[in-house]
């Protein structure tokens, strides 16, 4: 929820305030401190507005971060909306736009599970592995992006095949369903969730259900529950038409034509509903991209723009 200075008097003011008060530690746009870039709404923590304003006041204990008592709380309230504008004021830019913010979907396995080819599992047997060149870095290096330049990582869930790459993008803040990183904790199961790749220190922002990443519907993070307690899915607007990155949510479009959940569900009601709602936005015209189907990515062409 945001808070109560809304108009475009308060939010000037609260940049005034950020400007005399703030910047002189974290910069004028809000980015010099590593990891906290406050020029798009990014904190270490999912803070609500009363802690945000709590922190500014008093600071963090045994941290940089001091407090500051020449500040009323006005006045840090007016800072907390004006920083809150910042996550979603994009107005003028165009989907795509890396200047809203580069966003990256799954970063794959961890570097632990890398394999020589002449020590690969045979064909037949399911394994995690993969080899050289596949880590999440190289792979944006060799489309020209620079892995410090991801700003979000949207984390379908948090098994270990989907977060494992998360440690490489340095400046990134992950974003996951409050559900999901509940049962990641609460997890003691290694080779299902391990703390060594979702828990880096980097930044994480929970949300629970639907969330828009931008404020301008081109990018939209869905609840998919089943496979996991907290699964989500994204909706990218395209110039063609909308695009549904499924994750594990629903492994191939077999399964969804003939409407059968694997066995690797964690609720089968739930991983339904699911099914029912992506049967629906596909028959309004959404593209899915499913994350398992071998017969749908050999369609794909690696490291070019994807055009419906």
């Amino acid at each position: 929820m945001r808070g109560q200075h809304e108009t475009g008097a308060d939010l000037f003011s609260g940049e005034q305030v950020f400007q005399n008060l703030c910047a002189n530690c974290h910069g004028i746009d809000g980015a010099l401190v590593p990891n906290v870039d406050l020029g798009h709404g990014v904190f270490r923590q999912p803070y609500t507005d009363a802690q945000l304003v709590t922190v500014i006041l008093k600071g963090i204990p045994n941290t940089p971060m001091p407090g500051n008592p020449t500040m009323s709380e006005e006045q840090a309230q007016l800072v907390v909306d004006y920083l809150r504008s910042r996550a979603v004021d994009s107005s003028s830019a165009l989907a795509g736009d890396a200047a809203k913010g580069r966003a990256l979907f799954d970063t794959g396995l961890a570097v632990r599970y890398r394999r020589e080819l002449s020590d690969a599992l045979p064909a037949n047997k399911f394994g995690l592995q993969w080899f050289e060149g596949m880590d999440i870095a190289t792979r944006l290096k060799s489309i020209d992006v620079d892995p410090a330049s991801i700003n979000w990582i949207i984390n379908s869930h948090l098994h270990i095949d989907h977060c494992g790459g998360n440690a490489h993008l340095p400046n990134a803040t992950m974003i996951v369903q409050s559900s999901e990183y509940e049962a990641a904790q609460n997890c003691d199961q290694p080779l299902l969730y391990s703390p060594e790749d979702y828990d880096t220190g980097q930044p994480v922002k929970t949300v629970s259900g639907e969330h828009d990443l931008f404020g301008d519907g081109t990018v939209r993070i869905i609840p998919t529950f089943g496979h996991t307690p907290g699964h989500q899915s994204v909706i990218v607007k395209l110039a063609g038409g909308e695009v549904l990155l499924a994750g594990d949510c629903c492994y191939t479009e077999r399964n969804l034509d003939v409407m059968v959940l694997p066995k690797a569900t964690n609720d089968m009601e739930q991983g339904m509903e699911t099914y029912r709602r992506l049967d629906a936005l596909r028959k309004k015209g959404t593209h899915i991209l499913f994350g398992h189907d071998g017969l749908q990515w050999k369609n794909v062409t690696e490291g070019a723009p994807f055009s419906l």
